[in-house]
Order: structure tokens, then sequence, then C-alpha cells
């Protein structure tokens, strides 16, 4: 395909004016007219500043109801570049919100290109307009040297005590798809209403602008709120770990038949693979535990106040390989396959990981961890293709396993019912 040259003396053309919001925008590349620049927002047919629209009522980003509505997308060929524009507006917002003078449309493209961006003017202009239009304060300055640089105004301050720069609000917008798995929560229709404020307050193109943006991102869809939680009983739970007041609960354990009632000390909630659980003190054994809300029947507040020291929820889980907790923390040593290797090095499975590469290729994995099912189940998961070198006691658990799982599978009775 053919690209056609453009004549420096016009004025850039982007294609597909629904996608693009800067078609047939004002001023040459170098230079850029800003009386003509600002037109359009004099005639009243774009939005106001971020700091405008964000006057009333702490509307905190960009976000189209249909975003809500329906979750995350599925990727589409072209992500790759999609994720590309999505750096390259975040680079220039951060270029701007730290630049003291400003920037000329040249000076971005030179500092995106050092940065291993490598765009043409008219692109970066494109991004310049599409932020302004989705109501992002970016404004041109007169250039001592000739043209213009463009500026960005101060973060937006919603009170005194909520400051958001324009970074956070782009980041804000692109995480929105994120939310997804609180969407059967009691409080997602306020995380909605939020996200329709501003919605009513974008236009139709800045909307689209940030939505093509938004494209380029996708978040894992299967993880959703635990079923069976009783909104009344976690607005309670919730209560209670605020004003930090004792709590009567109706809980069904694991291993019992039937609830019973118990009082505890209320620390946080704690939402983890789709499940809701809320970590408390049980004053009967003394001990803090994790209770899951699924299978809590009622939950009642009482006036008696929790004065306990407040538990830090990082370092409470800081042994555990997810929900379940040990109080004996033990070093795990793991080799993994060569054909796995890859696969486990690239992500990070616990804070106290250590990765080590071997001349077969194999990959040597330790963490620091309690002996806890989620663990044991993790390790069954890569089958034949990981080794346990330590503990012994992680070892024997495997066996007894393996055994159990040979003598089901080897039974001739075992059929589909029903």
């Amino acid at each position: 395909m053919t690209r056609q040259k453009l004549d420096p003396k016009t004025k850039p053309r982007i294609p597909n004016a629904k996608k693009n919001v800067a078609e047939g925008s004002p001023g040459k590349l170098k230079g850029m007219d800003s009386k003509a620049l600002d037109k359009k927002r004099q005639s009243g047919h774009t939005q106001p500043s971020v700091g405008a629209l964000m006057s009333k009522k702490a509307d905190l980003s960009f976000v189209s109801k249909k975003s809500i509505d329906e979750g995350p997308e599925k990727q589409t060929p072209g992500d790759h570049l999609r994720h590309q524009q999505v750096l390259r507006v975040y680079r220039v917002l951060t270029l701007l919100e730290t630049a003291r003078i400003g920037y000329t449309v040249k000076e971005l493209r030179d500092q995106l290109e050092q940065r291993g961006l490598n765009v043409t003017e008219r692109t970066v202009y494109r991004d310049i307009e599409g932020l302004r239009q989705a109501g992002f304060p970016i404004v041109p300055r007169e250039n001592p040297n000739g043209g213009e640089k463009f500026i960005l105004e101060q973060p937006v301050k919603i009170s005194n005590y909520l400051v958001l720069t324009s970074n956070e609000l782009f980041a804000l917008y692109l995480s929105q798809s994120a939310l997804t798995p609180l969407q059967d929560t009691p409080f997602f229709a306020d995380i909605k209403g939020v996200f329709n404020k501003i919605s009513e307050k974008i236009s139709t193109q800045g909307r689209g602008y940030m939505d093509e943006l938004r494209n380029a991102f996708s978040f894992e869809g299967h993880a959703r709120w635990g079923l069976g939680i009783d909104p009344e009983v976690t607005s309670t739970l919730r209560s209670a770990c605020q004003e930090r007041q004792l709590v009567k609960i109706a809980y069904k354990g694991i291993q019992d038949s039937l609830a019973r009632e118990r009082v505890v000390g209320p620390e946080f909630l704690y939402f983890a693979k789709g499940g809701l659980y809320f970590i408390a003190r049980d004053l009967e054994s003394g001990r803090v535990k994790t209770f899951s809300c699924a299978r809590m029947e009622s939950a009642l507040m009482l006036e008696t106040i929790y004065n306990q020291a407040p538990i830090d929820p990082g370092q409470f889980f800081s042994g555990s390989f997810g929900v379940y907790r040990s109080d004996v923390i033990s070093k795990i040593e793991l080799r993994f396959a060569p054909e796995l290797a890859l696969f486990i090095g690239e992500r990070q499975w616990h804070p106290s990981q250590v990765l080590k590469k071997n001349s077969d290729h194999s990959l040597d994995f330790s963490l620091e961890v309690g002996l806890t099912p989620e663990l044991l189940q993790w390790v069954l998961g890569f089958g034949s293709h990981v080794t346990v070198l330590e503990p012994k006691s992680l070892q024997l658990e495997l066996v007894e396993e393996a055994r159990k799982l040979i003598t089901k599978y080897q039974n001739p009775s075992i059929k589909k019912t029903g």
C-alpha cells in the first residue's frame, strides 16, 4: 500500500472520523495557530477542562455505560498497535505534566523517539487533540522561538484531601474493566453510578477516543464475586471493621453440619479469587481466623468496642499462598522442567520467590510459605513437570494424593450417573 505524501502547507487530515477525533483539526504541525485550535471550544462543541468536569460530585474518570455493562472485551488483531498507542499517550501526558514551560509538537515527537517510540508530528498532534477533546486540560502557549508550546494545567483538585493528576485520571479510565469481578457486589451500583455521571459529561468524540485506547487492555473475565453472599451481612461486617465493634456471627464451617454463633473482633474484609473473606479474631480461641462470607448466615454488630491493635493485611498474608494460612512457614524448593521454565519465570507467584536457571534449561523455584491446601493444589496442577526438592513433608503429601488418585481411577466401577 502506497502512502500519500502530505503537503506541509496543508492541514493534516485524519481518516475515519468516527474513531479519530482530530479530523479537520486546524493548524500546521509547526507553528500551529492557537486561535484556530480553540475555535471549536469557543463554539461550545467540545467539553470543558478536567478541572471543570471534576468540580461536581467527584466524577473520577471517563467511562461509558456500555463498558461497565459488558465487561472486558476480546482481543483483536490490532491489539499490538493499540498497546503502542496507549503507551505513547501515557508518555505524552507524563511529559506535559512534568514540563515547566511546555513542549512543541516537534519536541514531544523527539522526546518520544528518545524513549523508543517512533512517531510523526501529525500523530503527536492527534494525540494532543484527542486528549483535549476528552477533557484533559492541555492548553497552547506562545513559544518565544515561534509557533507554540503545549502545557498541562495543574492537577485536578476534587477536595482538600483528594488531588488527581492527569496521568492518574488516564490510568483510572484504562483500569475500569478490571472492576468486572465486582459486578455482583452490593456496592457495584455505586461504582457504576460514578462512571455514568462521567459518561454524561464527556463528549461523544472524546469518549470514542478514550474507548479506542481502553480497547488495548483486556482483563481476566472468569473471576467473579462469590455466590450466596448476603448484602446485609457484608454491610454489617464493613461497618464493624470501620467502627471497631465486636460482631456476633452465625457461621457454618467446612466440617459443620449446622451454623453456630460466635463472637469475633473484626479486622478487615479480603476479596480474593472470586470470594469475600472476613478476617477476624475468634474470641473463644483467641486466634485470628479467615471466615468465608458465603458461609455466614447472619451478622450482628455489638455495642462492645474491639480494642486490639489493627492487623496489617500485607503482613497477615505474607506467608500465605492464597487465602489459607499456616502458623509454620517452610522453605519450598521446586524444580520445573524446561518446557515450563519460561511460563514460571515470567510471573510473580509470591513476593518471596527466588528463581535460578539451570544449564539443562530447567528452573529452580523457591519461596517461603506455609504448607496449605492451596500450595498442594498448585504443585499438583503441574503434574510430572515439577519436582519437589524440599521439604520432605510436601513430597509425602504429594505421594499420598497420587495414591488416592491411582486408587480412584483404577476402580472399574466408576461411571457417569444421572
